[in-house]
């Protein structure tokens, strides 16, 4: 089901004036409302299947193509963090989906990994950081390669990245 929310205001401004069923009477009431935003559809039905988890794997080269260690307390990851995310509030499509990004001009490679499950082991954290840090390796000579050989910009890799990983469980 959808409710139709008619706002006022920005910042520590913004207010709700009220909230409708019906689109139509929203959009009358917000006519006449002084500076009045547009009428905002929130679905208030949404299916809740759960949490997961989301692990983002950070790894930072040099020039030289050696990882540079920073706040983690797992080498050779620059950061690494592990978060549980429900089935309403993430930025996943879907669970059991993997998200390749690279900053190219700090050399950057990022892995996001969200997970079909609330928590992980020891274990299987263990094995996602030996199977994701083999890939950001190869990830990194891949790059390198685009970037010296072809030269390609971070846009360009970006792309390539999305559409490298789509049907496999990568970005949508």
């Amino acid at each position: 089901m959808n409710v139709y929310i008619v706002t006022r205001g920005k910042y520590s401004d913004y207010e709700i004036q009220r909230v409708f069923s019906d689109k139509e009477k929203a959009e009358r009431y917000a006519s006449g409302i002084y500076e009045a935003n547009d009428v905002e559809c929130w679905n208030v039905d949404e299916e809740y299947s759960g949490f997961f988890t989301v692990i983002t794997f950070w790894m930072r080269f040099d020039k030289e193509g050696n990882p540079i260690e920073c706040c983690s307390n797992d080498p050779p990851f620059y950061n690494l963090s592990r978060e549980t995310q429900n089935t309403l509030d993430n930025s996943f499509g879907e669970k059991d989906e993997t998200a390749y990004r690279a900053k190219i001009e700090t050399c950057d490679i990022i892995v996001t990994r969200s997970i079909n499950k609330e928590d992980i082991t020891p274990e299987e954290l263990l094995r996602l950081k030996e199977k994701y840090k083999k890939v950001m390796f190869d990830l990194y000579s891949q790059i390198q390669s685009l970037k010296q050989v072809e030269g390609w910009n971070g846009e360009m890799i970006n792309a390539w990245l999305k559409k490298k990983y789509r049907n496999k469980g990568g970005i949508k």
